[in-house]
């Protein structure tokens, strides 16, 4: 008897164990999947390109620089280069150049039989383009411009450079409009007026002067010109006539009259450079003000010049103190100033300290970003006794 029970306490023993042991390994799945680690989910992926920064790129995605930091292992100092695979964290909009291989750009907008617009084109840079006359000259905004070509603002655009004009663009076959021949079918000139021909501006001309010299109406004068009534005409840029103006009797010998260097005169390629700078600057009246921006939308005062500047290839530091050392230095006592100089000025915080500087459309008036809680705006040049130094980067 007491054997059998000693046998039974055994057998039971060993159930035990079986038991346990059986237990123990069905619970080791449950405990190695919970024990997983969870993977971190992104939104998709995003190829690098020409000129993107780490903060350009988290604002595409817009989430925070330092989400896009972590899913990457990145630090704010890495470098990244063309062609790099970031990872777009969740939440994130995946950039429209995500997939460099889909044609993002050709959009159905563009090829749209309805639309008004010109088709999407091609345009070859020309000397002394900018991003800013290119966009005006086509009838578009920067912004899809930059967009259908990878540019940013400090872009450089080199002669020669294809670019794509987005739809909505209106393509530019030549720089002045065909003639309205209403009895030629081949684009002749007007038969009532003397053909096309070009006029010097001297100083003291105004549109509305030409105009009337030449015998035509502002309207067909500005066209011609791609001007407007804010246009600022220097002297010495070279403005087409359109059909049906009339070269006056005397005009043989008039164009020739400025050959002779007047001081202070510029050749047609120094003033159209100085137009391009101050027409992108009065393009940006009424931006806000705001501490070290350089645009798009909002401007501190040396952001202003030195953006307005980066149009023509001059690149200025990002501070009135150092733009006041390059440039050539006018003495405005006993020279004018003149449109396209640089007026660096004191401010109240700190007389004779250079703390503010605009660009000067004239003798008289400037167009600067003051302060902050203003906004850029058209003036007229201060009294010398704040103005500390006046600086010119385009001669001749």
């Amino acid at each position: 008897m007491r054997s059998t029970t000693s046998t039974f306490r055994l057998a039971l023993a060993s159930l035990t164990v079986a038991l346990a042991t059986t237990a123990g390994t069905v619970a080791l799945p449950t405990a190695t999947a919970a024990a997983a680690p969870a993977r971190t989910s992104t939104a998709g992926q995003y190829v690098v390109q020409r000129n993107d920064t780490l903060f350009d790129i988290a604002r595409a995605m817009q989430v925070s620089l330092s989400s896009l930091l972590s899913v990457n292992r990145l630090t704010a100092d890495s470098v990244i280069h063309p062609g790099m695979v970031l990872l777009v964290p969740a939440g994130g909009v995946v950039p429209s150049t995500a997939t460099p291989s889909t044609p993002a750009r050709t959009t159905t907008t563009a090829s749209s039989p309805s639309t008004a617009a010109a088709p999407a084109g091609s345009y070859v840079v020309q000397r002394n383009d900018s991003i800013f006359s290119i966009a005006q000259k086509h009838g578009l905004k920067m912004g899809p411009l930059m967009k259908a070509n990878n540019l940013t603002v400090d872009s450089v655009l080199v002669p020669g450079r294809t670019l794509t004009i987005p739809a909505g663009g209106t393509l530019v076959v030549s720089p002045a409009p065909a003639a309205p021949g209403p009895a030629t079918p081949s684009p002749a000139p007007a038969p009532a007026g003397a053909p096309a021909g070009s006029y010097m501006v001297v100083r003291g001309d105004s549109i509305f002067s030409i105009a009337q010299k030449h015998g035509v109406k502002m309207g067909p004068l500005m066209k011609a010109n791609n001007l407007t009534m804010q246009s600022i005409l220097v002297p010495g840029r070279s403005l087409t006539i359109p059909s049906g103006g009339t070269v006056p009797a005397p005009a043989p010998a008039a164009p020739t009259a400025p050959a002779t260097p007047v001081p202070g005169e510029l050749s047609p390629d120094a003033a159209a450079r100085i137009e391009t700078v101050v027409s992108y600057a009065r393009a940006q009246l009424g931006k806000p003000w705001e501490f070290a921006k350089a645009g798009p939308d909002s401007f501190d005062c040396s952001g202003l010049t030195r953006m307005a500047y980066l149009q023509i290839g001059i690149n200025l530091p990002h501070s009135s103190v150092l733009q006041a050392n390059r440039g050539v230095a006018v003495d405005w006592f006993t020279q004018d100033i003149r449109a396209g100089d640089l007026i660096f000025m004191a401010t109240s915080d700190a007389p004779g300290v250079i703390g503010h500087v605009g660009i000067a459309i004239d003798s008289t008036r400037w167009i600067h970003s003051p302060r902050a809680g203003d906004v850029v705006r058209q003036g007229f040049i201060p009294a010398d006794s704040r103005l500390l130094a006046v600086r010119r980067y385009v001669n001749g």
